[in-house]
């Protein structure tokens, strides 16, 4: 008997009911989303708003419906949502709704956050909302009784962005699902096998009108719905430098080597090639190795042999340095550290290679997408995916249209300071100097008002010491991503850009589209780097990896909240030095994409010379005890010159690390950090160590 249309749609949604009913209506997901919004959270919704919730709903329906699709279910489509469109919001809200199916119904949801707390948080909030607890958070320091192999049993997982990126850099060595990857998408029951049923959620409004088109799949083994909070870094870059190689093998004792003389032999063959080439005239450049191009340099001429048994048993190894009575972590340290090299030298030799100098280190350099072929994809909400050129690169990404006009920026006036050097290195070097005159600036300019201020790391410590006219809220680069601690600021100043490695670039753009030239790398011909519309793919790489990072900040403070129904915020400055030339303009035309209608101002950053006075010294100690890596050594005289502190002053503040009842001796001993002084007298050398 021909069934009708109708007939044929009523079908088709009872079978797949029947195995997979957990997708939530886009147009009731809309009406849930603003009842939250609006009633429980406070703000304020408008159409764009409405429109851009609804294509998050069909964009999740499609992930599940599509799950079991060999081609369709590895797309990771990239929903570029603007700070303050409620991208976590509608992830809570839609696994809140998700809970009033069974466990056997539910589609399975794994979800991606950056941070621990955000985890937590998640699943916390997931649970309040929903109709039962389905969520639970995994991962390294949470108090989750719950064991790695019984994570299926529960509907929606939430993990961090570190654990996800390891299981796909462990599932890509090889062709088979090791450490917790299987866990992580394990939902329900395995052995179940694909089920093709009729997909009547198909074309623009495809929940609400349930037209009849095409054929998806269901999947009862894994979970159906994985949604990544912002950028997951899928490029594992391999760097091995010539000291770092001799240091490595330097610290390998002679009872190691003689079960491993084929490797050791080996070492010692490929540090006596880039012995040989570090004088080469040539390699102040960058050249290709093992290439075709004329330019490619050959490395050595035989195979490389396995490191994996010399790697192995490096962990036996206790080094022999003299840091106190608190070995064990500086010698776990040390283990992991050259146990890197050698991955990192094993990884290299297996694909395109090349040399660099920096730092006048000669190194070798390679890099690989850590997402081999037959992942699933996911749905990535990044509010700078449309400034990130690595999504393009990736050819299975899709950067989705979404309905426009849900923000407005006119409340923010962006301040611009043009000419400036600010690499990490100049603003280190003069960081006394730049943060004097900035400090007076801003005293001036903002004064009584809450201000984010993001610098370099070792910037960090020379600002604490001031006393701003300001509430200075202070943090350093990779220090706040993802955080919302600085949400009640009215006023954002960038002091110093994040410039990536010069290899960065090169290394992203080779795992995505091969090995390249070494006429390409040094880019001679001016237009050896052109790729599709780009003129020159690196310095674009770069350019857009800047700009990212400066969008990410801004939208720390006030801005990312909409107040009004056009999608405005509260009025809001930014501070933001830039270098010269054409880079200048691109960051800005980025940020502007970004945040329609911000407005633009030139800000007078030199007009006063004058320095402001510094007195907090004693929290620019705390600040650098934090900042110092593990390990890490740092004589007094060199903290007294960073932080341009006077010797009587460091004497005072010597005494409070000394005595255990002090707040200064209570930090050291929450960031592990003592206080030596060996000998006596002006012959005396004091410094402090982080064990």
């Amino acid at each position: 008997m021909k069934l009708s249309p109708e007939e044929r749609i009523e079908r088709a949604k009872s079978e797949w009911e029947e195995i997979v009913p957990s997708v939530i209506n886009p147009s009731s997901f809309v009406k849930l989303m603003k009842d939250h919004w609006t009633e429980r959270l406070g703000n304020v919704s408008n159409p764009a708003l409405k429109q851009l919730w609804h294509s998050l709903a069909q964009t999740f329906g499609s992930h599940i419906y599509n799950h079991g699709n060999p081609e369709k279910a590895k797309l990771w489509n990239v929903l570029p949502i603007p700070t303050g469109g409620g991208k976590t919001e509608s992830t809570v809200m839609y696994c809140a709704a998700m809970s009033k199916y069974s466990n056997e119904k539910h589609a399975g949801v794994l979800i991606v956050t950056r941070l621990k707390s955000e985890c937590e948080r998640l699943a916390n909030r997931i649970n309040k909302l929903g109709h039962r607890d389905t969520a639970i958070a995994f991962h390294s320091g949470s108090d989750c009784t719950h064991r790695l192999k019984d994570l299926w049993q529960h509907p929606v997982l939430v993990i961090t962005h570190r654990a996800y990126e390891i299981g796909l850099e462990r599932l890509g060595k090889d062709a088979t699902i090791e450490g917790t990857w299987k866990y992580f998408h394990r939902y329900n029951r395995e052995g179940v096998k694909p089920v093709m049923v009729e997909n009547p959620f198909t074309g623009p409004d495809q929940i609400q009108s349930y037209e009849y088109q095409d054929e998806f799949y269901s999947y009862q083994g894994s979970r159906r719905l994985c949604i990544v909070d912002e950028a997951l870094d899928i490029i594992e870059h391999h760097r091995l430098g010539l000291n770092s190689l001799q240091q490595a093998l330097g610290a390998i004792p002679n009872f190691i080597r003689k079960r491993h003389p084929e490797q050791i032999n080996y070492l010692k063959a490929v540090i006596d090639k880039l012995e040989e080439l570090d004088d080469h005239p040539r390699l102040s450049k960058e050249f290709m190795v093992d290439g075709e191009s004329d330019e490619a340099i050959d490395l050595i001429e035989f195979e490389q042999p396995d490191l994996q048994p010399l790697i192995e048993d490096l962990s036996e190894i206790q080094f022999d340095i003299q840091i106190g009575k608190n070995d064990d972590k500086e010698n776990r340290r040390l283990r992991e550290r050259y146990q890197k090299m050698l991955k990192d030298l094993q990884m290299i030799y297996q694909s395109w290679r090349y040399f660099s100098k920096r730092e006048r280190e000669l190194s070798l350099n390679s890099a690989r997408v850590i997402m081999p072929d037959g992942v699933k994809g996911a749905v990535v909400l990044d509010a700078t995916a449309e400034t990130n050129l690595v999504y393009r690169l990736h050819k299975d990404s899709d950067i989705e249209d979404i309905p426009k006009g849900s923000r407005d920026y006119s409340n923010v006036t962006l301040h611009i300071s043009r000419g400036h050097k600010v690499g990490k290195w100049h603003m280190i070097k003069n960081a006394r100097h730049e943060a004097s005159k900035l400090i007076s600036n801003l005293n001036k300019t903002i004064k009584g008002r809450k201000a984010f201020v993001v610098c370099h790391k070792h910037v960090e410590p020379v600002l604490r010491a001031y006393d701003p006219k300001f509430n200075m809220k202070l943090s350093h680069w990779g220090a706040f991503d993802g955080s919302n601690e600085y949400q009640g600021c009215d006023v954002a100043v960038i002091f110093g850009l994040k410039y990536l490695p010069k290899t960065w670039s090169s290394n992203v753009f080779m795992a995505f589209q091969g090995s390249q030239t070494t006429e390409w790398l040094q880019n001679n011909n001016g237009d050896e780097r052109q790729w599709r519309n780009i003129e020159d793919i690196r310095k674009a790489l770069d350019r857009s990896a800047l700009s990212i990072d400066i969008i990410q900040a801004i939208n720390r403070i006030k801005c990312r909240k909409v107040v009004d129904s056009k999608g405005n915020c509260d009025p809001c400055d930014i501070y933001l030095m830039l270098p010269s030339g054409k880079i200048a303009n691109q960051i800005l035309k980025d940020i502007k994409d970004s945040m329609p209608n911000i407005q633009t101002v030139k800000w007078d950053f030199d007009h006063n010379k004058r320095g402001a006075r510094r007195s907090k010294f004693e929290e620019a100690l705390v600040t650098h005890f934090k900042n110092m890596k593990d390990g890490q050594r740092q004589f007094s005289r060199d903290i007294i010159r960073h932080l341009g502190m006077s010797s009587a002053t460091f004497e005072r503040l010597a005494k409070k690390c000394r005595s255990p009842e002090s707040k200064l001796s209570f930090a050291m001993k929450e960031y592990h950090v003592r206080y030596v002084v060996e000998g006596v007298g002006r012959g005396s050398r004091s410094y402090f160590v982080k064990d």
